[in-house]
């Protein structure tokens, strides 16, 4: 920050006029306004090839309740004129114009390929690649919130399809995709880096082999994932786990068909885990309190979602989630890491040699709640005050005042600067 100033002599001495620069250590991007938190959601669609177009209805109605989503993540999609379909068909005429689908990894050998679709005003995509289709294909993206610089701001999603089946043949198959993963996120991120694992687990409990290699503490901890809820167990058919159940949305077949399971709501399929660095209360943060199957209400165990009693959200919601896909959407918010900002420039004026020169800094943190709160120090250089400690400012645009004090001993030309080291990670 600049902060102009003069001093002057006592009356009838000879003045001289100058203007000082103090600068500070940060800058507020201009590029992108700020996003607010990020919501991250992912879903099953069901082999989505768009030859039903019952069901686009149907996904537009739950898209248009599930509001607030940034970052669509979703698997069972046939191939790229699948995904543009959704787009055009859902996405875009939900919100116009507002979605853009990232690059997208067609495995022809299958038709469970993995793909995203974001809000173009909420997130910049930086990277997408694949693990490849050994022994199935697991896409990833690295996004960043708009507003922000950093690699600090970003997060790397994995969108997921494990193997289904609980024969011992296909938990050794979700076992060595398993395997894959966790060897590759061991080697290729640290315990600082933010990522998650999203999609359809197709796991009856905690305690298979496949989610314990995911989760389980190792030798090597970077690449460990943990579950934001906290909620181990037998999940299949098990009331106790009802609140979080996201298969099956329908107990018998739909007409028209759509190869949909059946069987009612008992399964935990469609999970999100998270690195540590997500749950550290700094910076790109999990809010655990929203973690959310979406429509489950916890009365629906062995049921239809669209059977008495009405969730929550409506019927009419009730019937279309049981219509698009037999699984619901999981979502959950974070938080977006604190944007310091600061007067520009303070101008203390012409002051008399010895007159007490103090001008106010304000420090605001502009980011959009629920944000990180911004943490600050304030250090001048030699010539200038400033309060010690460290300061808070919450999210949302208030501000914390600062007394800057200047020293006017003697006269002449006064510059220096005051440091704000904060946790604004641009």
């Amino acid at each position: 920050m600049n902060l102009p100033t003069r001093a002057q002599r006592p009356s009838g001495s000879i003045t001289r006029l100058v203007w000082l620069f103090v600068l500070a250590l940060f800058l507020v991007p201009a590029f992108a306004q700020p996003a607010s938190a990020l919501r991250i959601c992912t879903y099953n669609l069901l082999n989505y090839d768009n030859q039903l177009t019952v069901r686009d209805p149907a996904f537009r109605t739950v898209m248009t309740n599930l509001s607030s989503v940034d970052v669509l993540a979703v698997q069972e999609v046939q191939d790229q004129t699948a995904m543009n379909n959704f787009l055009n068909n859902v996405l875009n005429v939900v919100e116009p114009g507002q979605w853009a689908i990232a690059t997208f990894f067609n495995d022809p050998s299958q038709s469970f390929n993995q793909g995203m679709f974001y809000r173009i005003n909420a997130v910049d995509v930086v990277l997408a690649d694949t693990l490849g289709n050994s022994p199935r294909d697991i896409a990833y993206y690295t996004v960043r919130p708009d507003g922000y610089a950093s690699s600090a701001a970003e997060v790397t999603l994995f969108s997921h399809h494990f193997k289904a089946g609980s024969s011992g043949s296909d938990q050794s198959t979700r076992q060595a995709e398993a395997d894959r993963l966790r060897l590759f996120l061991n080697t290729n991120f640290s315990s600082t880096d933010n990522f998650i694992l999203l999609g359809d687990f197709n796991m009856r409990s905690s305690t298979e082999g496949a989610y314990q290699e995911l989760t389980q503490s190792q030798a090597n901890n970077d690449g460990r994932l943990f579950d934001p809820i906290n909620t181990p167990g037998t999940w299949y058919n098990n009331f106790n786990f009802r609140f979080i159940h996201t298969q099956s949305t329908r107990t018998g077949s739909l007409s028209p068909g759509d190869g949909g399971a059946s069987g009612g709501m008992d399964d935990r399929f469609d999970i999100i885990l998270t690195s540590s660095a997500l749950d550290d209360g700094n910076g790109l943060d999990q809010i655990e309190s929203t973690y959310e199957a979406y429509g489950q209400d916890g009365s629906h165990f062995n049921a239809a979602i669209s059977d008495a009693p009405t969730i929550p959200e409506g019927q009419v919601v009730a019937d279309a989630l049981e219509r698009a896909s037999d699984h619901l959407p999981v979502f959950m918010d974070f938080q977006v890491p604190a944007i310091a900002s600061a007067d520009a420039s303070l101008n203390f004026g012409t002051v008399i040699v010895g007159a007490t020169a103090n001008q106010t800094l304000n420090v605001t943190n502009i980011a959009v709640t629920p944000a990180d709160d911004l943490d600050y120090d304030l250090t001048p250089s030699a010539g200038f005050t400033a309060p010690g400690g460290t300061f808070m400012e919450p999210a949302g645009g208030g501000n914390n005042m600062h007394t800057i004090g200047m020293d006017t001993g003697t006269a002449g030309n006064k510059n220096g600067d005051v440091t704000v080291a904060s946790n604004d990670v641009d």
